[in-house]
């Protein structure tokens, strides 16, 4: 919740009229619980997502972003959800996509560092022609993992992916 690139992120969207709710999933921070394998986690979103919705009543247009491992948990939360309009996919794993549904593949936007060694471009160019996705992915030069001097590349870009939704 509290990671650079979450914050900047969520940053992103409230500047361009977003509603935002950031939380840690289960064991991580002050939360309760321990790590379930993503599977918790993705009910943790659906509650997130339940709560914000509960407070945000006249909301028309949901988008999630999800970064690292999150992103996988946003694409398991899309296959829950069918609200959802919109996923943002940030420095995504590879394994991320097994995830994906066409479905979530295709309501996508994609951002990644260009020198990320954690979740290599490479892998997720490939994930992605496998996937014969055709969602759009905004490459940031220089960028590591976590976009390290790069963050305000990083925020224009989730206001990129984003700017074409409508706001709710």
């Amino acid at each position: 919740m509290h990671n650079k690139v979450i914050f900047r992120s969520a940053k992103a969207l409230e500047e361009i009229g977003f509603e935002t709710l950031r939380f840690n999933y289960r064991g991580v921070g002050n939360s309760t619980g321990t790590y379930d394998d993503g599977l918790g986690e993705t009910d943790d979103a659906e509650a997130a997502l339940s709560y914000l919705r509960k407070h945000q009543p006249h909301a028309t247009h949901v988008l999630v972003l999800g970064f690292s491992f999150g992103a996988g948990i946003a694409f398991a939360l899309a296959k829950r959800a069918s609200s959802i309009n919109r996923v943002i996919s940030v420095g995504t794993p590879d394994y991320a996509l097994d995830k994906a549904t066409p479905e979530a593949l295709a309501k996508a936007a994609f951002i990644h560092g260009e020198d990320d060694t954690v979740a290599p471009l490479a892998a997720i160019r490939t994930g992605l022609a496998a996937a014969r996705s055709i969602a759009p992915l905004s490459v940031v030069s220089h960028a590591d993992h976590f976009f390290t001097g790069r963050l305000t590349e990083l925020q224009e870009a989730v206001e990129n992916a984003a700017s074409s939704d409508q706001r709710g």
